[in-house]
């Protein structure tokens, strides 16, 4: 009889599975615009530079949204991101695009302590009205606050002598300011 011999079995080896085509490492997403981005507000008058101690401001906009307004905001930083911190109303919200703004009414105020004399910017800020948020501003326009009376042909006080009381802006701070506002 035959003796056996022994043959070799090939050993298995590892099937080859289809290597997955590299995948690309996630993409960045995409920088979403700041809120506020789709505003279309843009300062009109008074020009840069402006005096007085009532102006006529006046600026363009795009319609907004039944719960967004207007808020004409003064300051006196050049910096724009103080508008948050400092920002102050001498008109409280408005749903018009432009407005006679007393800023007596705001002299001494903390923490603006608006003064004869002095330099400020103002602005105007889109908002919403309920809760109350800032969104979004204007870059500033600076104005001499003092001399030169009043923008809007006007000037002095307002009937029944001494300034209009304030108006309190409700949640200073508590809004958004995009870093090119």
């Amino acid at each position: 009889s035959p003796t056996p011999t022994h043959t070799p079995t090939p050993k298995p080896t590892p099937t080859s599975t289809p290597t997955p085509p590299p995948t690309r490492p996630p993409s960045k997403p995409k920088k979403s615009q700041p809120p506020g981005a789709r505003f279309d507000v843009r300062l009109v008058d008074p020009a840069p530079g402006a005096a007085g101690q009532q102006l006529h401001l006046r600026w363009t906009a795009s319609p907004l949204d039944p719960n967004l307004a207007f808020e004409p905001v003064v300051w006196s930083s050049p910096d724009p991101h103080e508008i948050q911190r400092f920002g102050m109303s001498p008109t409280g919200i408005v749903e018009t695009t432009e407005v006679d703004a007393n800023f007596q009414v705001l002299e001494g105020m903390a923490p603006l302590q608006l003064g004869p004399g002095h330099d400020y910017f103002w602005a105007v800020c889109v908002v919403r009205k309920d809760p109350y948020q800032r969104l979004w501003c204007t870059k500033g326009r600076p104005f001499h606050y003092g001399d030169g009376g009043s923008s809007s042909g006007g000037g002095g006080n307002p009937p029944g002598g001494g300034p209009s009381p304030p108006t309190p802006t409700p949640g200073g701070g508590s809004g958004h300011c995009p870093p090119d506002c």
